[in-house]
């Protein structure tokens, strides 16, 4: 019973993790072509994907290219990896902690 009532709050804060992550990167996109010298250092990145489920993957794949700045290429089942395309490949470490929280807040809902 304690996980129906949990269970909602879980998708509540998801919910608003992503839209302010998507108004963030919304507005690092628009200062960078205000500027006038643009910041943009694109690259492509492998995470691992520790997800179970195939609609869990599909959600996170999806979640990514829905986020300015970001698009997944590849999904490779074999490696349990995503191959996305960023614009700010500089700072490589916090976009991969930022995917694993994306991640376990995935995994909350899902489980």
């Amino acid at each position: 019973m304690k996980r129906v009532l949990i269970k909602p709050l879980y998708i509540i804060d998801f919910l608003v993790y992503y839209i302010l992550q998507v108004i963030k990167s919304n507005l690092i996109i628009a200062w960078d072509i205000l500027t006038p010298t643009m910041k943009i250092n694109t690259g492509t990145i492998k995470i691992e994907v520790y997800l179970k489920s195939k609609h869990a993957i599909l959600a996170l794949s999806n979640i990514i290219s829905m986020t300015p700045g970001t698009i997944t290429i590849d999904y490779n089942k074999t490696d349990s990896e995503l191959t996305i395309h960023v614009l700010y490949k500089h700072n490589e470490n916090a976009l991969r902690k930022e995917l694993k929280k994306v991640q376990a807040k995935i995994n909350r809902i899902a489980s």
